[in-house]
């Protein structure tokens, strides 16, 4: 063969062999970013995944919370009940007592009696 034709073959491939050399630079560096992005996606993962259990936790105090107070306001109104019939038992029973609890309480005491209320006195 001619040395025109090696010439060619030895141009092709050396052009063949920058093209794959250049694929493959552009390969790594592809698989370098992807890498990258990996770590910082399981990064990110790892954080919701902390920040979900975090919330997990808030709520179930909060639901804890909830039922307890919720308990608490139901024997609040059972007793706030008990003691509405027993008032309307001793008005029936006695007159005397129908009178007085039918009477107006002064704005003053009614103030005192919700305000020591609210404290918890």
């Amino acid at each position: 063969m001619g040395k025109k034709l090696w010439l060619g073959l030895v141009l092709a491939l050396v052009a063949t062999i920058g093209a794959v050399i250049w694929q493959y630079r552009a390969q790594v560096m592809e698989l370098a970013t992807l890498r990258v992005n990996y770590v910082h996606a399981q990064q990110a993962l790892e954080r919701t995944r902390q920040a979900l259990a975090e919330a997990e936790r808030e709520r179930a105090h909060l639901e804890t919370v909830l039922a307890e107070r919720e308990a608490a306001r139901s024997q609040a109104q059972a007793r706030a009940e008990r003691l509405r019939q027993q008032i309307e038992e001793l008005r029936r029973a006695d007159a005397d007592v129908d009178e007085w609890a039918g009477q107006r309480v002064p704005a003053a005491l009614l103030e005192r009696l919700r305000d020591g209320a609210g404290r918890g006195d």
